[in-house]
């Protein structure tokens, strides 16, 4: 850690902050006398004037959604208008079940959705009417022994549920799902992690189109988030050993000229923004942040965060949030230019079985960040600075520049059949209680 420095510092106050100094891109003087760029050099006074913790006077005080008997573990959460929808597991027994809630005003619900033999939710998005979440079933197999892909759509008229095979019985499970041009897109893994699954559905789950694709020499591979843009889509995963990838497919077919990188660090979220991809992940207990061009996936630039675990990167009203678990905690903040300044909320678990996105929802009206807390989610609202009612720690951190570099991995793709079939019997409504407090 010579190349950093990091200072602790107890604050006392209803909602501290935890601040991230890193240089600005071409704004102020640093201790080198110099104009820094998008340098960082871990000088006396990197950052620009002003990046200190300013805690802000945070949101009222949160509560506890807990369904009796249970052990919910949450892993995605997504809007519809002001409605919001957390998909996850019930985590009381190693056979666990999907759970769905839908938060409406005053109104919480709640369904589970298996058959009790590992039936699994890690991902969501919205579109203007609903919310599909996805994951892996594999209580209604029946003669199959491949894995299916577990499609649940939410709304304010209930919950469906369908499981998708590929039709050679090779497994499947998805991982990452966006909503662009009425299609949602799903990807996950194929036949066991050996090649990564990608596919169109419409609003009844029906696969429209599906490719599986080989990634350079990588196994068991993971997809944890996926990324829209223009006319690309961009799979971040990883295999094990620590390596991470990003997949580019182009949307107009799925199949031809695509590229792949391979990244040193496990990605785990990214935004795309005109000629620009930015991913950030973690490498070990620090955090990689990666700009690539969106063309071929070359390097424009790397930072790299002491002893956080950034799991969450996304533009939302007008502000980039960023967040993840760390030690104590889950952290929530904002990054303005390359400063960050976050929350640190301490009784949060960063419980997140593909450590993927931090649930985090800005609806346009509200702010609220989701997490596991005992055997229930926190609901926990937050102001323009991440900033709860409930008490907080404020940190220093300076960041260095990360060494870094993506390498270019070979692609294979092909054609694969897909069936879908509805699972009426598998969604049950669930009982389900909110808790008022500050927990």
């Amino acid at each position: 850690m010579s190349a950093m420095r990091m200072v602790l510092c107890a604050l006392t106050c209803s909602g501290c902050n935890l601040v991230f100094g890193l240089d600005p891109v071409a704004t102020a003087t640093d201790g080198d006398a110099a104009i820094d760029g998008s340098v960082i050099d871990g000088d006396a006074i990197d950052g620009p004037p002003g990046c200190q913790a300013t805690p802000g006077p945070g949101a009222p005080g949160p509560r506890r959604i807990d369904i009796a008997s249970h052990t919910l573990k949450l892993d995605a959460a997504t809007a519809v208008g002001t409605d919001h929808y957390l998909f996850g597991v019930d985590d009381t027994t190693t056979l666990r079940d999907a759970v769905v809630i839908r938060r409406a005003g005053a109104t919480t619900e709640a369904w589970t959705v298996g058959g009790g033999f590992n039936d699994l939710l890690y991902s969501a998005a919205s579109d203007a009417t609903s919310a599909l979440g996805v994951g892996l079933t594999r209580s209604f197999l029946g003669i199959f022994t491949g894995d299916a892909a577990l499609v649940v759509k939410a709304s304010p008229s209930g919950v469906q549920a369908f499981q998708i095979r590929p039709s050679n019985d090779s497994g499947a499970s998805l991982s990452a799902v966006q909503f662009v041009d009425s299609t949602w897109l799903v990807a996950g893994r194929h036949q066991s992690g050996a090649r990564v699954l990608v596919a169109e559905l419409d609003g009844n789950a029906q696969v429209q189109r599906a490719v599986s694709v080989g990634v350079g020499d990588m196994v068991d591979v993971q997809v944890r988030a996926m990324v829209v843009g223009d006319h690309q889509v961009f799979l971040l995963g990883s295999a094990p050993t620590g390596r991470g990838f990003v997949l580019a497919l182009p949307r107009a077919d799925l199949l031809s000229g695509g590229w792949a990188v391979e990244l040193g660090f496990l990605p785990f979220d990214g935004q795309w923004r005109p000629g620009e991809l930015d991913v950030i992940g973690g490498l070990g207990g620090d955090s990689i942040r990666m700009r690539l061009t969106d063309s071929a996936g070359a390097l424009i630039a790397a930072q790299r965060f002491d002893a956080v675990r950034l799991q969450l990167l996304t533009t939302s009203g007008g502000q980039t949030w960023v967040g993840g678990p760390v030690n104590g905690g889950v952290l929530l903040g904002t990054l303005t230019g390359d400063c960050v300044a976050a929350t640190l909320h301490a009784d949060l678990e960063g419980a997140l079985p593909l450590a993927a996105s931090l649930p985090f929802v800005d609806d346009g009206v509200t702010r609220t960040l989701y997490g596991t807390l005992g055997a229930g989610i926190a609901i926990r609202p937050v102001d323009a600075t991440g900033t709860s009612t409930c008490g907080q720690l404020a940190q220093s951190v300076v960041a260095a520049p990360s060494p870094l570099m993506p390498t270019a991995l070979g692609t294979d793709s092909a054609i694969v059949t897909l069936t879908t079939e509805s699972l009426t019997s598998a969604v049950v409504p669930t009982l389900v209680t909110v808790v008022a407090g500050c927990n």
